[in-house]
Order: C-alpha cells, then sequence, then structure tokens
C-alpha cells in the first residue's frame, strides 16, 4: 500500500484593543492535509483539502546591483512535484542555469 499524508495545521492568537469593538486573545485557525495514493506503479491518486500553498521556507534576501535578474529557486513541494518529467538532456529541473545529473 503506497500511502502518503501529509497534515498542517496554523494557529492564531490575535489581540487588538485599538478598534472601535475591541477584543483580547482571539483564537483562530486552519487545518488541512494533502493525500497521495499509489493506485498503480504509475497512477497516484492526489487528494487535497484545503492546501496551504504558503508551507516553505522564506527566500534568502538578495541585493541585486546589476543589470540581471535575480533567480530564485522554487520549493514548494506542490509545484516541485513531477519536475523531473521536465528535465531533458541531463540539465535538472531548476532552471536558472543550475544543471545537475550528467556533465556534457
Amino acid at each position: 500500500m503506497n500511502l502518503e499524508i501529509k497534515p498542517y495545521a496554523l494557529g492564531l492568537l490575535q489581540t487588538d484593543r485599538t478598534v472601535e469593538d475591541p477584543y483580547s486573545n482571539r483564537l483562530d485557525g486552519d487545518v488541512g492535509f494533502d493525500l497521495k495514493y499509489g493506485l498503480t506503479r504509475s497512477l497516484t491518486a492526489d487528494f487535497t483539502y484545503n492546501t496551504d500553498f504558503a508551507q516553505v521556507e522564506n527566500d534568502e534576501q538578495q541585493v541585486n546591483l546589476s543589470r540581471f535578474s535575480l533567480f530564485y529557486p522554487e520549493k514548494r513541494d506542490f509545484f516541485l512535484e513531477g519536475a523531473g518529467i521536465f528535465a531533458f538532456g541531463g540539465a535538472g529541473g531548476g532552471g536558472g542555469g543550475e544543471g545537475g545529473g550528467l556533465p556534457v
């Protein structure tokens, strides 16, 4: 059985005494999950509930003093899944000249 579950939970505790109706220690939260189930060797079913696309670490800060654009590699699992399908000729799927794999 090929099953993968990635749950997440977010919590928020908020206080604002400057509004017309002030409140203190207001609780809020959000939950969700991603589920992958391998139906066959080459077929995977993906289910998701309340996907959190923001689950990733921050990009490192860079100062650009040149005329060339900065490259920030994609770090979110949702968008990286299956990226190897598009890697042709031994180049990595990261783009930006960061090839990996076999030397030319």
